[in-house]
Order: structure tokens, then sequence, then C-alpha cells
């Protein structure tokens, strides 16, 4: 299954890998200050610090994909591809089974 992942805009798939944070489909995000967007800080009220912080406690900072609901700041470790974060992106009752 190598189709897109649609899912609401106050929603970022984040990626850890080697200790370093990406953001799915955005600019690398770091300790370094790099900002998530000019539109997600004004929108969402959080910093790339906040959001990072907020990733790691999770899961101590393990490699994988995350989900981060910037609306409601709730985030999620999904695993270690994408289909995992499609799966919690089902649970949460968002897109659709594509095997039917």
């Amino acid at each position: 299954m190598n189709s897109a992942i649609i899912y609401p805009s106050y929603y970022r798939i984040v990626r850890c890998e080697n200790g370093r944070w990406f953001i799915k489909g955005a600019k690398l995000c770091s300790p370094n200050h790099v900002p998530i967007g000019i539109q997600d800080a004004e929108k969402y009220e959080i910093t790339s610090d906040e959001l990072l912080i907020s990733l790691f406690r999770i899961n101590g900072g393990r490699a994988g994909y995350y989900l981060a609901n910037l609306r409601d700041r709730k985030y999620y470790y999904c695993g270690l591809d994408l289909e995992d974060v499609r799966r919690q992106l089902l649970s949460f009752g968002i897109g659709r089974d594509e095997t039917q």
C-alpha cells in the first residue's frame, strides 16, 4: 500500500531519525530553533521547541514516526513506517481502510 495519507491540517506527521526530527512535507525541524512554519505558530500557538519536547517525552526520541495534533496538543508515537501512521489515524476515525 503506497498511497497518500490524507489527514486534517492541524495534524503533523513527524519522523525521528538518528536524533534528527523531520516534519513530513516541511523543512527539517531540529533543536536549532527551526520554525514549524509561520502560519502554524500563529494558528496553533506552538513553537518547534515545544513540539520537539512533547514528542521526545512520548518515547525518548526513539526512531520512527510520530503524530502531532497541534490543535489539541496531543502527541502519539506510531511506529517505524508510514503504515503505522495510517493505522493510528484510522483508530481516530480519520481516513478509510483501502483494503475493502
